[in-house]
């Protein structure tokens, strides 16, 4: 055989294969002559039997009918309770001064925890004051505008401010969610630096 006739078998087998068809290809090859005969005829007949079929069947067994597709059933998650939020508290108190009037000031409700401090405005001569905050344990204390002065809720206030009260240190106190808590006198102004 010539170098011609394995290029020709070979182009041959290549577009076979780039169609992605195996043809039943037979070849021969006598006298410098290359004859190929293809039983597409019998390709095309297997072809139209399958689609007719409606796919390739495996073996002898019958092709099944097509079942209806079954609508995916979706399960519901069973329904929660909102999570719950800390109830608000309430602080209640009472500013003193040591004079005739009650300046203007700010009160400081501090978380000692978080060390977080929810302020509350005192306007002139008013001497209580009511804040809701977030549960925890706080400290009292105020300061005036100018920071001029500072007082607390410290030992010394349940002691009665006398000149024997002597420890200044500020009282800790707990708010329980949804709970009030009252009595909270800011009335030390007595302490030394670093008393508040």
């Amino acid at each position: 055989m010539k170098k011609s006739t394995f290029t020709i078998l070979g182009l041959i087998l290549l577009v076979s294969l780039a169609c992605q068809v195996t043809p039943d290809i037979q070849v021969n090859v006598a006298n410098d002559s290359i004859s190929v005969q293809s039983s597409s005829d019998a390709v095309a007949t297997s072809v139209a039997a399958t689609v007719q079929a409606g796919g390739p069947q495996q073996g002898n067994q019958p092709a099944e009918p097509a079942q209806p597709a079954q609508p995916e059933q979706q399960v519901q998650p069973a329904p929660t309770d909102p999570p719950q939020r800390a109830q608000p508290s309430l602080i209640e108190g009472h500013v003193c001064y040591p004079s005739e009037y009650i300046p203007a000031m700010t009160v400081y409700l501090e978380n000692i925890q978080t060390q977080a401090a929810v302020e509350v405005p005192i306007p002139l001569n008013n001497g209580s004051f009511s804040q809701q905050v977030p549960p925890g344990e706080y400290v009292a204390y105020a300061w005036l505008p100018d920071f001029s002065g500072g007082g607390s809720y410290s030992q010394a206030v349940p002691c009665g401010l006398s000149v024997n009260c002597n420890d200044h240190s500020l009282i800790e106190f707990v708010v329980a969610p949804g709970s009030t808590v009252t009595g909270i006198e800011i009335c030390d102004w007595y302490g030394g630096p670093g008393s508040i």
